[in-house]
């Protein structure tokens, strides 16, 4: 049978739910359509920088190509795995925050990533939380230890 079930008359694309699982099934690590990806989180481009500008939860796995910056007034929280690409960073500006609840911050290809940047300006800080013993792996910079000091820009 068609398992195509689109909203429109014509039946002939994929519900958003559809496209969903899709891509939940192609960013599990270990599923076999996995292999069928080309791998572009396995080299940083600028371009594709993710900005945190307001309160977003992740949920499900992400690949990511470029930086992740948590702005000021934003606020990240990770329940999930992330790839970051070689030689990305981490940024949480001050202002912004950053909760990693059982996550696991990696990459995907086995290469080496900086890890976590907590800025200071002033007397605003960055800030990251940790809950349910989240694992960073490749991380030249892992979790800052609690009462580190920032970096300032």
């Amino acid at each position: 049978s068609n398992n195509v079930m689109d909203y429109a008359a014509e039946q002939n694309s994929w519900s958003p739910c559809q496209v969903g699982k899709i891509q939940q099934r192609l960013a599990q690590e270990n599923s076999r359509g996995r292999n069928f990806l080309l791998p572009t989180w396995c080299e940083l481009k600028d371009s594709l920088e993710v900005v945190i500008r307001d309160s977003v939860e992740w949920n499900g796995a992400h690949d990511l190509e470029g930086r992740l910056t948590i702005a000021s007034g934003g606020r990240l929280i990770i329940r999930c795995r992330v790839s970051i690409p070689p030689g990305g960073v981490i940024t949480v500006e001050p202002g912004g925050t950053l909760v990693l609840d059982g996550a696991r911050l990696h990459n995907a290809c086995g290469k080496e990533w900086e890890g976590i940047v907590v800025q200071k300006f002033g007397d605003e800080v960055g800030k990251v939380f940790y809950t349910d013993n989240p694992v960073v792996e490749n991380a030249r910079n892992p979790l800052p230890p609690l009462g580190a000091q920032p970096e300032t820009p």
